[in-house]
């Protein structure tokens, strides 16, 4: 324990917890400096007129001008709502999509409905990370890939968890 104590000497007092805090700080610091910012969703007062950085106040409206504010690798938190989409939301960046319920992941009340005409979710990349939502109505069939309705994860992929694909539909291949 000497070793954490003497981690930042003149900073604070060396405890261990005072030290886990500072490395906190700088690898918060840090993660703002490479380009990884948090962006807020809300379809009932969002406005894409915004730019979703900060905090619920400044949310944009749509997941898809969420997802594009996140660059490279940021967050992007999804209030509870059904989100209609009239093109499929694209993930082709490192992004954290996820949805946000006083913290807790919702997938019962944070909904991207197709609408029966498009595809939920595409996503393509490795480090593309979706999680608690509901994907329904998706429809795959009108797109190029004639499949997936619910989400289509190309190429490189990325990750799904904790989410419902209900009600979709596709030509081939399912319409999860």
């Amino acid at each position: 324990m000497r070793a954490m104590n003497n981690c930042m000497p003149g900073l604070h007092p060396g405890t261990a917890a005072a030290c886990r805090g500072c490395l906190a700080a700088v690898l918060a610091v840090m993660a703002c400096a490479a380009g990884a910012q948090t962006i807020y969703v809300d379809v009932n007062t969002g406005d894409d007129a915004r730019t979703g950085l900060g905090d619920w106040t400044n949310a944009v409206k749509t997941i898809s001008n969420g997802v594009a504010q996140a660059g490279a690798s940021g967050t992007v938190l999804v209030a509870t709502g059904v989100y209609d989409v009239a093109e499929n939301v694209t993930v082709a960046s490192g992004i954290n999509l996820r949805s946000w319920n006083n913290g807790a992941l919702d997938p019962e009340n944070t909904i991207i409905d197709g609408q029966g005409v498009t595809r939920c979710l595409y996503l393509n990349n490795a480090g593309a990370r979706v999680s608690g939502f509901t994907l329904r109505n998706g429809n795959g069939e009108g797109s190029v890939l004639g499949y997936a309705g619910g989400a289509a994860l190309i190429n490189n992929g990325g990750v799904i968890s904790n989410c419902h694909v209900v009600n979709n539909r596709a030509n081939q291949y399912g319409g999860g």
